[in-house]
């Protein structure tokens, strides 16, 4: 499904199974942590290096980025073929989310001790 209205896609990723997130290709991949929170598996393209989520999502192994269209089906077809990497994918993606809970109140801290 694509989707060109503001506001609609934290709702509906809750319905999805796996989300390709765009601006990977221009001007920066768009908010993965909104798919992650839904347990999708995330796909995104090359321009991610300036989202520390992006990065830790791959690590976790819960995001994707992908750089041609073979990358695209490779992943898709690993994703929806084999149905146990696809749910460690999905816990992966969320996981990421919750080891991140409470960073924003960390960072404030850390300020006003300073």
């Amino acid at each position: 499904m694509l989707v060109s209205v503001v506001g609609l896609l934290s709702r509906l990723y809750w319905h999805g199974q796996i989300a390709y997130i765009g601006g990977g290709f221009s001007t920066g991949v768009h908010n993965t942590m909104e798919p992650a929170i839904a347990r999708l598996p995330v796909l995104f393209g090359p321009r991610n290096e300036q989202f520390h989520a992006t990065g830790e999502l791959i690590k976790a192994g819960g995001g994707f980025e992908v750089n041609t269209p073979d990358d695209i089906k490779t992943i898709l077809d690993k994703l929806l073929l084999d149905k146990d990497y696809f749910l460690k994918c999905s816990f992966a993606a969320t996981d990421v989310i919750h080891q991140n809970l409470g960073s924003a109140t960390r960072v404030v801290r850390g300020i006003i001790r300073d």
